[in-house]
């Protein structure tokens, strides 16, 4: 596993360090060797010096392991970042097929639906040629609200007829009640007037009756009256005359009698 960035560029800054330190190091043993003036402070050099050409060692094995662990982990991360782009690639597919499935809910609330194959095809070319990428989802969510104030106000238009329906039904409701009322009361008043018909029927019939009558009375009437006034000759006329006015009474009777039974 490579070493982090930080923990890299300490051990450089440790690498350069040593190197200046050997630098030195070399400069004071040649001075040294050259003077000839202390062996012992040679001898100690001499181990410096070895030591830091073998720390030298370490860390130039370190940094060269480390640079063909980082160049594995470079193809790593190349590989991983192909893999990402297929993936982005292949949700930015997706993605085009998810709004063209988002447009064709915009058009099942219209009258412009067609779910044919041949028109979703269409609608997905056309987004790829005409829409970025970037833009899918941002397109996408605005479908979606659109869809939500179109669902919102088919729901009140729905809400608002249920309404007038319920309305109607009262209406309905009321209006049968009172046409069943006018009907039964039509009926009432169609038996009464046939009752008040009945009754008028008889007393035109009783009143008919009466007029006869009282026509045949008048007339009786007449008669007496012409029989009174006449010029009786004899007294056979006279007597005919007596009798014929009992006779007239005693229909007067007669009718009164008749009257009283009625």
């Amino acid at each position: 596993m490579a070493l982090p960035d930080s923990e890299l560029n300490i051990m450089k800054e440790q690498f350069k360090v040593l190197k200046d330190q050997f630098l030195e190091q070399r400069s004071q043993l040649y001075a040294a060797t050259k003077n000839r003036e202390n062996e012992e402070y040679v001898t100690d050099l001499e181990k410096k010096l070895k030591q830091a050409q073998q720390e030298n060692e370490d860390l130039k094995q370190i940094i060269a392991m480390n640079q063909v662990k980082a160049g594995d982990d470079l193809k790593d991360l190349l590989m991983q970042l192909e893999t990402e782009r297929e993936k982005n690639k292949a949700n930015v597919e997706e993605g085009y097929w998810n709004l063209t499935k988002v447009g064709l809910l915009m058009e099942k609330l219209s009258d412009r639906f067609d779910e044919s194959e041949e028109i979703m095809l269409t609608n997905c070319q056309y987004a790829k040629t005409y829409l970025e990428p970037q833009r899918i989802q941002e397109t996408i969510d605005r479908y979606l609200i659109l869809i939500g104030k179109t669902v919102r106000n088919k729901k009140e238009s729905f809400d608002d007829l249920t309404k007038q329906l319920d309305e109607a039904n009262k209406n309905a409701a009321y209006y049968k009640k009172k046409f069943d009322e006018s009907e039964s009361q039509l009926k009432f008043d169609a038996r009464l007037t046939a009752q008040i018909q009945e009754k008028i029927n008889q007393m035109s019939i009783s009143l008919e009756g009466h007029k006869k009558l009282v026509a045949e009375l008048e007339e009786e009437k007449k008669k007496g009256q012409r029989l009174a006034e006449g010029v009786l000759d004899d007294l056979e006329e006279n007597h005919s005359y007596g009798d014929e006015v009992e006779k007239v009474d005693e229909d007067d009777d007669k009718e009164e009698d008749q009257d009283e039974e009625k």
